[in-house]
C-alpha cells in the first residue's frame, strides 16, 4: 500500500505542468533544429545538418528539460548546484588550457628552422586531412643543416641557393626525390635547399638574408620559388596582418576544439569535397587552393614585386646571380587533362586561375631579371599521362620534382650562370 502510495504521487496534478514544460522544450528543440537543418554548402557541421550556433540553441532549449523533470524544489537545487560546480571546473579547465596553447605553442615541423634535426615519422597528404578523407599515412625522414632547413646535415652552403616554401622542403619525399637534390645531380653543382614550410615571398627573402647574411655570393646563383597557388595569399597575410586576425578567445577554447571534433565525426568529409575533386585518367585528383578571378588577393602582386626588386639588388650586391621560378596552380597544369562533375567548383577553368605568370612576365621584362615558368613542363608531362601531383596534397610528387629539376637543370640562364668561372 505504501508503494503504491508512491507510485499514484508520479500522476500527481501538480507535477504535470512541469511535464508538459519539458515536453514543450523538446518540441520547441526539435522544431528549431527541424527549420534550421540544411547541409553545409562548404565545410562542416553537426550531423551534416546544423551549423554550431544553430545546434547550441536547440542545446540550450533541451537544458531545461531536467529542471522541468525535477520533482521538488529540493531537487532543483541540487540540480542547480551540480551545474554550477560544474561550470565553475570546466572553466578552470578552459583556464588552463587556454595557457598551455597560447601563443608560445609549437609549430609544425618544417614551419620553423630547427638546426640538426633528424626525425622520423608519419605524415598524411594535406587536402585529405583537410577533405577529412580517407588515407594512407606516408613515412618522413626530415633532416636539417646548421640553419635549420631541409638539407644533408653537412649541407650548409653551396653554388645554388634555393628559395621558397614548402614546394621546395617536399616534407612527403624522400631526400633523393625532392627537386633540390635532383637538381643538385643533373646540374653537378652543391645546392642548397633554404625553405620553410608556409613562407610568403617576402618571408622566404627575409630567411635567406637572415641565413646567409654576410656572405660572398660570387658565384653563386640565388633562385626564388614562387608558389602560384598560395603565394598571393600568403603576401596578404604578410603585409595585411588585420585581414587574418589572430584566433579569438572562443576559437581558441576547448569548448570550441570539442564542437569541431563532434563536427568531424558527425560530418568527416566536408562539403565540398566532391566538388573540388576531378578525374586525371582513372585517378581522382583534389585540389585545394581554388582562386576566384577579382579576388582581393590579385591586388598583393605589387607587394610581390618589391620584395623581388629588394632581393634581386641584395644578391647582386654581395656578388651573386639572381633568378625566379614560377610553379604553377596545380589546377592550371593539370585541369585541362581532367574532367569534371556536374557542378563543379573548379569551372570554369579560366576564372579560377591567377594572373601571376603574366604579372611575372611583364616584371621580367621591366626589371631585367630571368625568369623560367614551369608551367610548359609540367603540362608537357601531364599530356603525356603522366601525374605529377600528389593526388590529394597539394605538393608534387617524385615525377612531378623530377620533372620541376630537369626544367630548371636546361634552363639557358642557369647554365651560362654556372659556366661562368668565380671571381
Amino acid at each position: 500500500m505504501h508503494g503504491s502510495d508512491r507510485t499514484d504521487s508520479r500522476l500527481r496534478p501538480r507535477h504535470r505542468p512541469r511535464l508538459l514544460f519539458a515536453i514543450g522544450a523538446v518540441a520547441v528543440a526539435a522544431g528549431w533544429l527541424s527549420l534550421r537543418a540544411a547541409p553545409p554548402l562548404t565545410g562542416r557541421a553537426m550531423f551534416g545538418l546544423w551549423r554550431l550556433p544553430d545546434f547550441a540553441v536547440a542545446c540550450v532549449a533541451l537544458s531545461v528539460v531536467p529542471f522541468a523533470l525535477c520533482r521538488s524544489r529540493r531537487a532543483v537545487l541540487r540540480l542547480a548546484l551540480a551545474c554550477g560546480a560544474g561550470t565553475f571546473a570546466w572553466l578552470g579547465l578552459e583556464a588552463v588550457f587556454l595557457t598551455l596553447t597560447g601563443a608560445g605553442a609549437a609549430k609544425p615541423i618544417g614551419e620553423v628552422p630547427v638546426p640538426h634535426c633528424d626525425i622520423e615519422g608519419l605524415t598524411a597528404p594535406d587536402i585529405a586531412v583537410a577533405f577529412g578523407l580517407p588515407c594512407q599515412p606516408i613515412r618522413f625522414h626530415y633532416t636539417t643543416n646548421a640553419h635549420g632547413h631541409r638539407n644533408p646535415p653537412d649541407r650548409d652552403d653551396g653554388t645554388v641557393y634555393c628559395v621558397g616554401d614548402s614546394c621546395l622542403v617536399g616534407a612527403v619525399l624522400d631526400w633523393t626525390d625532392t627537386i633540390v637534390h635532383r637538381l643538385e645531380c643533373l646540374v653537378g653543382q652543391r645546392c642548397v635547399n633554404v625553405a620553410l614550410i608556409g613562407l610568403a615571398p617576402q618571408e622566404a627573402e627575409a630567411e635567406f638574408a637572415h641565413a646567409f647574411a654576410g656572405q660572398d655570393l660570387h658565384g653563386r646563383v640565388v633562385l626564388q620559388f614562387l608558389c602560384e597557388d598560395n603565394d598571393l595569399l600568403d603576401s596578404a597575410r604578410v603585409t595585411r596582418p588585420e585581414a587574418a586576425p589572430p584566433p579569438s578567445l572562443w576559437e581558441r577554447s576547448l569548448l570550441h576544439r570539442l564542437a569541431v571534433v563532434l563536427q568531424r565525426l558527425t560530418q568527416p568529409v566536408v562539403a565540398e569535397s566532391g566538388r573540388r575533386t576531378a578525374v586525371f585518367g582513372d585517378t581522382p585528383v583534389r585540389f585545394l587552393w581554388l582562386h576566384h578571378r577579382g579576388d582581393e588577393c590579385e591586388q598583393q602582386w605589387a607587394n610581390i614585386e618589391r620584395s623581388l626588386d629588394r632581393f634581386r639588388a641584395a644578391v647582386a650586391a654581395a656578388g651573386g646571380a639572381f633568378g625566379v621560378v614560377l610553379i604553377p596552380q596545380k589546377l592550371r597544369v593539370l585541369g585541362p587533362y581532367c574532367r569534371f562533375p556536374p557542378g563543379s567548383d573548379l569551372l570554369p577553368l579560366a576564372d579560377r586561375l591567377t594572373p601571376m605568370p603574366g604579372q611575372l612576365a611583364e616584371w621580367s621584362r621591366r626589371a631585367g631579371v630571368a625568369i623560367l615558368d614551369l608551367t610548359g613542363a609540367l603540362q608537357s608531362a601531364a599530356a603525356n599521362g603522366r601525374l605529377v601531383w600528389l593526388a590529394d596534397d597539394t605538393h608534387w610528387n617524385a615525377a612531378g620534382a623530377e620533372t620541376a629539376a630537369s626544367a630548371v637543370a636546361a634552363w639557358p640562364w642557369l647554365r651560362q650562370q654556372l659556366a661562368q668561372p668565380s671571381k
